[in-house]
C-alpha cells in the first residue's frame, strides 16, 4: 500500500515526511517507490560468478548475489577436497557481495600455487567453480 506525503507545519516552513516525487516524477505520473526502484538493483536469481583476476596472485575476489537473506557460507577447497579457508559464515542480506581470497589457508599461511574449488551455500542454492593460484 502506497501512502501519500503527510505535511507537517514547522516553525521555519512546511516540510513533507514520507514518499515524495520531484515535479517531473509527478507530472509522469510515477509513485513514489518508483523512483526509489529505478535506483537500486535487486538481484532475482542467486548467483556465484567467477573469480577475478582468475589466475591470480597474491589476491582475488569473488562476487555472489543473493536474491533474499541467507545464511551464506563461502568456502575454498583443495583438490583433494580438503577445506582450505573459510571466507563467509554468516546470515547475510539480500545484493549483490564480494569477498577477497588472499592465497591463505585458516592459519594465516599461503597456500601452494595450484587449482582450488570455491563453493557457496546460501539457503536453498549451492555452486561451485575453479580458481588458479600462481606463486
Amino acid at each position: 500500500m502506497r501512502t501519500a506525503a503527510l505535511p507537517l507545519t514547522a516553525p521555519v516552513g512546511i516540510a513533507a515526511i514520507g514518499p515524495s516525487l520531484s515535479p517531473k516524477a509527478a507530472e509522469d505520473g510515477r509513485q513514489p517507490d518508483d523512483d526509489i526502484l529505478a535506483n537500486k538493483s535487486i538481484p532475482t536469481e542467486y548467483k556465484l560468478s567467477q573469480n577475478y583476476p582468475n589466475s591470480f596472485n597474491p589476491e582475488t575476489t569473488i562476487k555472489y548475489t543473493l536474491p533474499k537473506p541467507a545464511f551464506v557460507k563461502l568456502k575454498i577447497y583443495n583438490m583433494l577436497g580438503e577445506e582450505v579457508r573459510t571466507l563467509v559464515n554468516e546470515f547475510q542480506q539480500t545484493g549483490v557481495k564480494s569477498v577477497n581470497w588472499d592465497g591463505k589457508n585458516d592459519e594465516g599461511l599461503l597456500v601452494p600455487s595450484g587449482i582450488y574449488i570455491y563453493q557457496i551455500v546460501a539457503g536453498e542454492f549451492a555452486k561451485s567453480a575453479r580458481l588458479l593460484l600462481l606463486q
